[in-house]
C-alpha cells in the first residue's frame, strides 16, 4: 500500500482514539478537547514525516511541502470539523468504547512506526510504545472513576485490568504470532 494513504489512515485512527478518549473523560466540549490534543500532536508527526522525506528519502523540500499540507491538513481539518460540528457523547457501554479507542490507538501506532522508522517488523516497537501508553490511559480512567463517579479504588482495579487486557492482549498476541512466523537465524 502506498505511503500517503497509510499515513492518512494513521492520522484518522489516531484522531478517532483521541476523540473517544476525550468523550469518555469529559462529557463537555469533547470535540474541542480532542481537536486541541490531536492537532498539535499530528502537526509534529507530519513535520517528522516531511523531514524524513527530505533527509532520508532525498526529496526536495519543494516537493515535500504539498505532501505535508495534505498529510497534516486532511486529518487536522477532520478533527476540527468533527470537534466543532459533531461532538460525541458516551452515555453507556464505556468498556466497548474504551476498547475500541485502544484498538484504534494501537493500529495508529503500528502504522506510524512502520512509516516513520526503518524498523522491520514493526510489531515489537509498536507494543513497546502502545503498552505503557495504554496503561497510563487505563490508570487515568481509574482515577476518573474514583474521583468523578465515586467508586472506590478496590472497585475500579478489576475495571482497570479489564480495560487494559483486551487491547494489550491483542497487541501482544499479534506480536507473538508474528515472532513465530519469522525464520530464526543463527
Amino acid at each position: 500500500m502506498p505511503r500517503l494513504p497509510r499515513i492518512l489512515a494513521a492520522g484518522l485512527l489516531l484522531f478517532a482514539a483521541v476523540l473517544v478518549l476525550a468523550a469518555l473523560a469529559s462529557p463537555r466540549s469533547t470535540g474541542l478537547i480532542a481537536a486541541a490534543v490531536f492537532v498539535p500532536l499530528w502537526y509534529f508527526i507530519a513535520v517528522v514525516n516531511m523531514w524524513l522525506g527530505v533527509v532520508s528519502a532525498g526529496y526536495p523540500l519543494r516537493a515535500e511541502l504539498p505532501v505535508f499540507g495534505l498529510v497534516f491538513g486532511l486529518p487536522a481539518t477532520v478533527a476540527v470539523v468533527v470537534g466543532v460540528a459533531f461532538p460525541p457523547t458516551v452515555t453507556g457501554g464505556r468498556f466497548i468504547f474504551l476498547w475500541l479507542a485502544g484498538l484504534a490507538l494501537w493500529a495508529a501506532i503500528l502504522l506510524l512506526i512502520g512509516l516513520l522508522t526503518q524498523t522491520s517488523p514493526v510489531f515489537a516497537p509498536a507494543v513497546l510504545v502502545f503498552g505503557p501508553l495504554w496503561l497510563i490511559v487505563c490508570v487515568v480512567n481509574l482515577v476518573l472513576g474514583v474521583q468523578t463517579a465515586g467508586y472506590g479504588v478496590a472497585e475500579e482495579l478489576p475495571v482497570l485490568v479489564a480495560n487494559a487486557a483486551l487491547p494489550l492482549g491483542i497487541a501482544l498476541g499479534v506480536w507473538l504470532a508474528q515472532r513465530r512466523r519469522l525464520p530464526v537465524t543463527p
